[in-house]
C-alpha cells in the first residue's frame, strides 16, 4: 500500500504533535483510514480499546505464540498478535514509517532494500566479516523504546512521556528471556522490525563511521552486521577493539560463535547469498529445488507432498503445500539471478509442468489461486520485496 505524500506528512504532523494517548487514538484512526483507502468497509478503534490492549496485566491474550525451527536445529518463539491489537499496531507501524528515514546501512525491514541489495553491497571484495548481535530483538525493553522517542527524529519534549511509556507498552510485551521475565519487543508484532531500526540508528550511524575511518563498507539486515574490504581487518586490533567498544556501549552483545572472516579464497557469504564474484544463491539451494521437483516428477505430487510432510524443517506442527513452498523457493530464484538465468528458467518450466499435470494449474491460463496461494504470494512479497521478515511470518502462519 502506497501513501500520497499529503498523507505521509499529514501522520508524522501528527504524531510529532501527540501529547495525550487521545491525541495518538486519533493519528492511529486516521491510519487505519488511509490503510483501508478511505472506505466505509473497516472499524475505527475506540480509546477503551487502545487502553485495553496496551496494558499487558489486564489484556492477557495480546499474543499467540508459536515455534518454528531454524536450519541450526535450535527453535525460534514467533509471538502472533491478537486481531485487533495487530490492528493497532500495522497502524502505529505506517505512522513510525511516516516519521522515520532508516539509516542507510539499515537492509533489513525496509522498503525496497532486500538481502539481495544487502549481499550487493559487499561483492567483490577480499575480505567478508560476518557479525552476529545476540538476542537482538529481545535487547530493546519497555524502557529503551520509551526512551527511543525523545531522540531523533521524534525528539518528544517532557511533557509528551506518558504517551512515549504508553506507545512502549503498546509495542512490547512480557516474555520469559532464558528464564527472566523481561518486557520487550515481541518477534512478529508489525512495529517491532521497525522500532528496531529506530533504536538501531546510532549504532548504524558509529559503525557507519567506523567503516569509513578503516576503508570499509558496513551494512546491517537485522541482527546480521557486514564488514567488507579487501585486507584481513580482523586482524587489526584497533578496528576490533572499537567495533567491541561500540557494540557494547550501544547496549548489544556480539555473539561470538557466529562471527566470521571469509576470504576470497572461499565461498563467501551475507544473509545466505553468495557474494564471490556476483550475487548467487548456495549450490545447496538448488540442489535442494531440483530434488524436490524430481519427487514431483517421478511419484506425483501427492505422494512428493507426503514425503516433504515427514522430512521438511518448517514450524512445529504446521503443514506446509509443497507446491507454495517451491513457488516460494523459484520466485526468490528469480529475485537474486534475474528471470533471463537458464537455471531459473528451467526449474520454473519444469515445476510448471508438474503443476499442471497435477490440475493446479491449467496449460496457457493462469494459475488456480486459492485465499492460502494468495496469502503466500502476498508473505513472499513482503519478504523479497520489502525484506519484511516478521510481518511475512505474522501474515502466513496466522
Amino acid at each position: 500500500m502506497k501513501l500520497e505524500q499529503e498523507q505521509v506528512i499529514e501522520l508524522r504532523r501528527l504524531f510529532l504533535k501527540a501529547n495525550t494517548k487521545e491525541d495518538l487514538l486519533k493519528v492511529i484512526n486516521k491510519s487505519i483510514k488511509y490503510q483501508n483507502n478511505g472506505t466505509k468497509e473497516f472499524k475505527y478503534i475506540s480509546l477503551k480499546t487502545l487502553t485495553y490492549y496496551a496494558n499487558a496485566n489486564v489484556c492477557k491474550d495480546r499474543y499467540t505464540s508459536f515455534e518454528i525451527l531454524k536450519k541450526s536445529g535450535s527453535k525460534r518463539t514467533i509471538h502472533s498478535p491478537h486481531l485487533i491489537l495487530n490492528k493497532i499496531l500495522k497502524a502505529l507501524n505506517l505512522i513510525l514509517q511516516c516519521s522515520f528515514e532508516p539509516h542507510q546501512a539499515a537492509m533489513g525491514f525496509v522498503k525496497n532494500r532486500s538481502i539481495v541489495d544487502n549481499a550487493k553491497y559487499h561483492l567483490n571484495h577480499s575480505y567478508v566479516y560476518n557479525i552476529d548481535l545476540k538476542d537482538y530483538f529481545y535487547c530493546f525493553d519497555l524502557k529503551r523504546v520509551k526512551f527511543g522517542f525523545f531522540n531523533v527524529p521524534f525528539d518528544f519534549s517532557k511533557n509528551q512521556e506518558s504517551l512515549a511509556f504508553f506507545i512502549a507498552c503498546l509495542c512490547t510485551h512480557p516474555l520469559d528471556i532464558n528464564g527472566e521475565l523481561k518486557t520487550v519487543l515481541p518477534q512478529g508484532a508489525a512495529t517491532s522490525p521497525t522500532l528496531t531500526n529506530i533504536l538501531s540508528y546510532r549504532l548504524d550511524r558509529k559503525l557507519t563511521g567506523l567503516a569509513k575511518r578503516f576503508n570499509l563498507l558496513y551494512s546491517r539486515y537485522a541482527d546480521d552486521i557486514t564488514f567488507s574490504g579487501d585486507f584481513d581487518f580482523s586482524k587489526n586490533k584497533d578496528f576490533i577493539a572499537e567495533l567491541d567498544r561500540i557494540i557494547t556501549k550501544e547496549g548489544f552483545e556480539i555473539n561470538k560463535d557466529k562471527t566470521r572472516m571469509q576470504s576470497k579464497a572461499f565461498r563467501q557469504q551475507i544473509t545466505g547469498l553468495v557474494v564471490n564474484e556476483k550475487v548467487n544463491v548456495h549450490k545447496g539451494f538448488i540442489k535442494q529445488l531440483r530434488m524436490w521437483i524430481h519427487y514431483i516428477e517421478k511419484y506425483g505430487l501427492e505422494k512428493a507432498q507426503s514425503i516433504f510432510d515427514k522430512s521438511e524443517i518448517k514450524p512445529l506442527n504446521a503443514k506446509y503445500d509443497l507446491a507454495n513452498v517451491l513457488k516460494g523457493k523459484i520466485e526468490f530464484l528469480k529475485h537474486v539471478k534475474g528471470q533471463e538465468d537458464p537455471t531459473y528458467i528451467k526449474l520454473n518450466q519444469r515445476l510448471r509442468a508438474c503443476l499442471i499435470k497435477a490440475g493446479r494449474i491449467e496449460e496457457n491460463l493462469t494459475e488456480k489461486k486459492s485465499s492460502e496461494d494468495i496469502k503466500f504470494e502476498k508473505a513472499i512479497s513482503l519478504l523479497i520485496k520489502q525484506g519484511d521478515i516478521e510481518s511475512a511470518m505474522n501474515l502466513f502462519f496466522k
